[in-house]
C-alpha cells in the first residue's frame, strides 16, 4: 500500500479545487509506478493498493528498490510543483509538506472479481489495512517510511537487511501482536539527490545492445543476480562481498571465476535502479576497465546497452587487450547478452517468470478517485 502522508491536514489548509489536482496527480504517478511484478489493486482515497504472487524469480532487492524509485519520483514530482507554481492560494503554496510511506505485507488473500476491476479480500489484507493506523511517527519520529511487516521481511530472503531498519510492535484486537520493520525513506531522497554520473566516451568505448521481452523492474533482476551474471559473463559462478545489509549496491564487489580458471572483480561504482549499473573490472593483472549497463523500456520490453571502456593500466596489457579483445572478448561478451536473452526466453516459456497484466486506470477514473478522497463541503 503506498498512502500518501499528510493529506488531510493539507485538505484543512488548503483550496479543494487546487488540492484535487494536486492529489490526482500524485495518483496518477502512484500508478504509473506500479510495475512488473506487482498488480494495481485499486486505489483507495489517497493510497493505492498493488499486490505480487510468490514466484520462482522473485527479486527481494528489486522489489524494495521498486519502492524507493517510487519514493524518489514522488518527492521529484513534488519538488518540481513548488518549482512551477506561481499561484498563491494555500493548496500550491502547501504541497511541500506532502509525502509518502508505504506498508508491506506477505500473506494469503483472494482476488474477488467485481464489476469493471477486482477486490483483494482476506485477513492478511485487513491486516494491511489497519497498519496504516499506527504510531510509528510518535515512536520513531520518522514521518516518510516503509512499514515492512516481519512476513514480508522473511519473504524478501535478504539476510542482514532488517540489520539498517527500526524495530516497531504493534497490538490489535483479534490478531494479537505484530511484529514490524520501519525503513526510513528521507535518506533515500538525500542519497538520490547527491549522486552524480559517469560516462564513457561512444566513440572509444565497444558498445553492445540487446532487446529483453521484460520490463525493465525484472530484467534487472536478471542483471544484477549472480546466477544469471554468470551467464552473461561466460563465467562458472560468482559471488558477491561487501553488501550493505545484505542488498547489493554501492561498493559491492562481484567475484568471477571464469572458465579458463581465472578470476576478476567488478566493483559496482554506480547503481541506479531498473536504469544504469556502472562497475570497475579487473582484467589480466593490473588493469581496470569501467563497463556501463544502460536499461530503457521499450514497446516489447528493455533495451539494455553495454559498454566498455577501454582498458587502464601498464603499457603491455593495453597492448595485449587491445588486439585480445576484437579476438576473443568482444564475441564472447555479444555471446553472453544472447545467452541471457535465451535464459529469459526460457523462463517465460516455463512459466517461471510471471509477467501479470495489471489493470489500467483511466484519467476518469483517477479523477473519480481523487474527487472521493476530498471532505463533502
Amino acid at each position: 500500500m503506498a498512502d500518501i502522508t499528510g493529506y488531510t491536514a493539507y485538505l484543512n489548509q488548503s483550496e479543494l479545487e487546487h488540492a484535487h489536482g494536486t492529489l490526482k496527480t500524485l495518483l496518477g504517478l502512484l500508478i504509473d509506478h506500479t510495475k512488473p511484478p506487482l498488480v494495481l489493486s485499486g486505489l483507495e482515497g489517497d493510497a493505492v493498493l498493488s499486490y505480487t504472487i510468490d514466484s520462482e524469480r522473485f527479486e527481494g532487492q528489486a522489489f524494495i528498490e521498486m519502492i524507493e524509485a517510487t519514493y524518489v519520483a514522488f518527492k521529484r514530482a513534488i519538488d518540481l510543483m513548488v518549482m512551477n507554481t506561481s499561484c498563491e492560494c494555500n493548496a500550491c503554496a502547501n504541497i511541500n509538506t506532502l509525502d509518502l510511506k508505504f506498508f508491506v505485507h506477505h500473506g494469503e488473500f483472494v482476488v474477488q472479481e467485481l464489476a469493471g476491476g477486482e477486490e483483494l479480500v482476506g485477513a492478511d489484507v485487513n491486516l494491511i489495512h489497519r497498519l496504516m493506523k499506527n504510531n510509528v511517527v510518535e515512536e520513531t519520529a520518522v514521518r516518510a517510511y516503509t512499514l515492512f511487516t516481519e512476513a514480508s521481511i522473511s519473504q524478501l530472503g535478504l539476510e542482514g537487511f532488517a540489520n539498517s531498519l527500526t524495530s516497531y510492535q504493534d497490538e490489535f484486537s483479534g490478531i494479537g501482536s505484530v511484529k514490524c520493520w520501519v525503513l526510513d525513506m528521507a535518506p533515500v531522497w538525500a542519497v538520490h539527490q547527491g549522486r552524480s554520473a559517469l560516462n564513457i566516451d561512444d566513440t572509444r568505448a565497444a558498445v553492445f545492445v540487446e532487446e529483453y521481452p521484460l520490463s525493465p523492474e525484472l530484467v534487472w533482476g536478471y542483471l544484477t543476480n549472480p546466477e544469471y551474471r554468470s551467464v552473461y559473463s561466460n563465467a562458472k559462478r560468482q559471488v558477491t562481498h561487501a553488501r550493505r545489509n545484505g542488498r547489493v549496491g554501492l561498493g559491492t564487489v562481484y567475484e568471477c571465476f571464469h572458465l579458463d580458471n581465472s578470476v576478476s572483480t567488478n566493483t559496482v561504482l554506480e547503481w541506479e535502479p531498473f536504469t544504469r549499473i556502472v562497475t570497475e573490472n579487473t582484467a589480466a593483472r593490473s588493469s581496470r576497465f569501467i563497463a556501463i549497463f544502460e536499461l530503457e523500456a521499450t514497446d516489447i520490453g528493455t533495451r539494455v546497452t553495454m559498454k566498455y571502456a577501454p582498458l587502464r593500466g601498464p603499457l603491455i596489457e593495453r597492448l595485449i587487450g587491445s588486439v585480445l579483445f576484437p579476438l576473443r572478448y568482444k564475441p564472447l561478451a555479444q555471446k553472453g547478452m544472447g545467452l541471457l536473452k535465451t535464459m529469459i526466453e526460457d523462463d517465460l516459456a516455463d512459466g517461471n517468470v510471471a509477467v501479470p497484466q495489471t489493470r489500467k486506470l483511466t484519467p476518469d477514473q483517477i479523477q473519480e478517485a481523487a474527487s472521493a478522497a476530498l471532505p463533502t463541503p
